[in-house]
């Protein structure tokens, strides 16, 4: 299951920076680049990033048991993957909110 959890993780990371680099296009080809968006953008990704990288920590540390360490690992993971992944959605839908080329209500 770990293995599993650290291709999901791997994925995530690289949907992420794919995505960071369309809306960076988008943005550009739509001449509708701005300091604000591309900030916004680049935040997001890397909120994303960390946000993973806090779900791998969770995954891996057991949060009984192991010691008092491996429990800190664990609730700093939950902190990071939870916090910064609803931060990644609100930056995320900031940035997909402000796309005219795309109908908003179907």
């Amino acid at each position: 299951v770990l293995a599993l959890i650290y291709i999901g993780a791997t994925s995530s990371f690289l949907v992420t920076t794919m995505r960071n680099v369309q809306i960076n296009v988008y943005h550009r080809r739509e001449r509708s680049e701005s300091p604000c968006m591309w900030w916004t953008n680049l935040i997001g990704a890397i909120a994303n990033i960390i946000a993973y990288v806090g779900f791998l920590l969770l995954a891996t540390f057991d949060s009984e048991g192991a010691g008092e360490t491996s429990t800190l690992i664990h609730f700093i993971g939950a902190f990071l993957f939870f916090i910064l992944n609803g931060v990644y959605g609100v930056l995320h839908m900031v940035l997909l909110w402000s796309q005219r080329q795309y109908p908003v209500y179907c």
